[in-house]
């Protein structure tokens, strides 16, 4: 050890004093943190560098005295890298140190020095944070913000706010980390903030952002966004409470499926599927009697995705309905292939057998050639093939039909499905 710190005063080749520094700080040895604070006066400023990574990893029982020349250092990655320091290993008398560094001329330092701050939980600072919040640096910005969040401090809540407006996406991503950290005692003083000049695109971006805090208040505050006048905004608080996904946010989303508004019931059958809360199962098949078309269709489709065995018999009976449209139908027999049930296949084999494909190809649009896309794939890749190969329609019909109208679709990907499924049927 003793031999160690000598050499720290040899005029040898910096690459190896600053390999001795590395070794001693991974002693630990709170013996080697003089000698080791007395190169941050070294005329090389790797050496300086490496000094204050060194104190980094030893225990001292004072940091700013032994880092006090490093925050004033010339060269900026000794001041970032003694505000690095202090925030991991300070403490409450860091604090005084750390806020001038918010003021620094060089954006990292003012990005270490806002970090540090923020993981000393450092109160007094919040009136400094807000300003470095303003920053024209945006790493400055979010590290900012994020030692807001740390702070916790109801005073930044409206600065944070504000500072929503014309965000980039980072910096929107750390505001609402912020957010869901302070402790919102009072909520009503939240929905003032957030909403304030009631204007539309106020509202929908405060729900963007509110539907990533995750705190119990910020649900609330989305819920309460499902009764504005705005049918947008009502949408956007719909499609926030299915990224939230929690069992609370579904059961309010049930209650939407009674909106009058056709959209506003789609996009929460969405919500419902990204939630995926089984209470949610029989809310989703209800819908199946909707009295608006696409929201039935819709219906289908998300009992699909969600791949529910229970809900075989109802998707079964969509097979057979003279209510259901030929999109519900096909939603429903795509659901049944990927269930893949012993049960349904002789239900699998009727719909196959008697779907109209020349006249779906013929409506010529993008969600037509998307399902017989689905179709022509799930026939490839489950049990069904079997079946309507062994059905008594004669295989060479069977055959005739898939060229003969999948061959004519628009879409180069579906044609060439269709002729591998055919190439499929042949290898049988």
């Amino acid at each position: 050890m003793y031999k160690r710190q000598q050499r720290l005063t040899d005029e040898e080749a910096s690459p190896i004093r600053a390999e001795v520094v590395r070794a001693l700080s991974h002693l630990r040895d709170e013996a080697a943190a003089e000698p080791i604070s007395h190169l941050l006066g070294d005329t090389n400023e790797t050496i300086r560098v490496e000094a204050v990574r060194a104190l980094e990893r030893i225990p001292v029982a004072s940091p700013n005295n032994l880092l006090s020349s490093a925050l004033t250092d010339p060269e900026p990655r000794v001041r970032a890298g003694a505000a690095v320091v202090l925030g991991k290993v300070g403490n409450e008398d860091s604090v005084a140190s750390l806020m001038p560094l918010l003021a620094d001329c060089d954006e990292s330092v003012r990005t270490e020095a806002a970090r540090a701050l923020g993981l000393l939980r450092a109160v007094q600072a919040v009136p400094r944070l807000m300003d470095a919040f303003h920053d024209y640096n945006v790493e400055v910005q979010v590290a900012a913000a994020r030692a807001l969040g740390q702070v916790g401090s109801p005073d930044c809540l409206e600065a944070l706010v504000r500072g929503l407006e014309n965000a980039s996406p980072e910096l929107s991503e750390a505001i609402a980390w912020a957010l869901g950290q302070i402790q919102w005692t009072d909520p009503e003083r939240v929905i003032d903030v957030l909403f304030q000049g009631a204007d539309r695109a106020s509202r929908l971006g405060a729900l963007d952002v509110l539907s990533q805090i995750g705190n119990d208040a910020g649900r609330e505050l989305v819920r309460s966004m499902l009764e504005d006048s705005d049918e947008e905004v009502v949408l956007a608080a719909v499609n926030s409470l299915g990224k939230i996904g929690d069992a609370e946010s579904a059961r309010v989303l049930h209650g939407m499926m009674r909106s009058p508004s056709e959209e506003v019931r789609i996009q929460t059958l969405d919500a419902l599927c990204q939630i995926d809360a089984p209470e949610s199962r029989p809310v989703i098949r209800e819908a199946l009697f909707d009295p608006a078309v696409e929201v039935r269709e819709r219906a289908v489709l998300v009992l699909g995705r969600l791949q529910d065995a229970n809900s075989g018999d109802v998707l079964r009976g969509v097979l057979v309905s003279d209510n259901s449209t030929q999109h519900m139908r096909a939603y429903a027999l795509l659901a049944l292939m990927s269930l893949d049930r012993e049960q349904d296949l002789t239900a699998i084999l009727e719909e196959l057998n008697t779907f109209p494909l020349f006249e779906y190809l013929q409506k010529g649009d993008r969600r037509s050639d998307a399902i017989l896309r689905q179709l022509v794939e799930s026939i490839k890749s489950t049990r069904s093939i079997e079946f309507m190969i062994a059905s008594p329609r004669p295989r060479r019909e069977i055959e005739a039909e898939l060229r003969n109208t999948l061959m004519i679709a628009q879409d180069e990907e579906l044609r060439i499905k269709a002729i591998r499924t055919l190439a499929y049927m042949r290898s049988e």
